[in-house]
């Protein structure tokens, strides 16, 4: 994953704006459930630096990955699944 952690701080520039969100997405997944990659996601994300992508004229906001990550850090639940689906 690490790979591609790289990968996407390479691509994520040019990508069109559905695949900078999944991509900003994805880094925001992998830093806060994989716990040995949580760091380097931090570190990645921060490079990359806040993601821009075109959301119409809606309310939509991209989060900040760093910020989200060390949320969910500072709450205790890296790397932990939820016994329960909410749909």
């Amino acid at each position: 994953m690490k790979e591609r952690l790289q990968r996407v701080q390479k691509t994520i520039g040019e990508a069109p704006n559905t695949t900078r969100r999944a991509m900003n997405n994805f880094i925001i997944a992998v830093g806060a459930c994989v716990e040995p990659l949580t760091k380097f996601a931090i570190q990645i994300a921060e490079k990359i630096g806040p993601v821009n992508v075109d959301v119409g004229n809606t309310s939509c906001q991209i989060p900040y990955a760093p910020d989200y990550i060390q949320k969910v850090e500072k709450r205790g639940t890296i790397g932990k699944k939820r016994k329960t689906v909410k749909c």
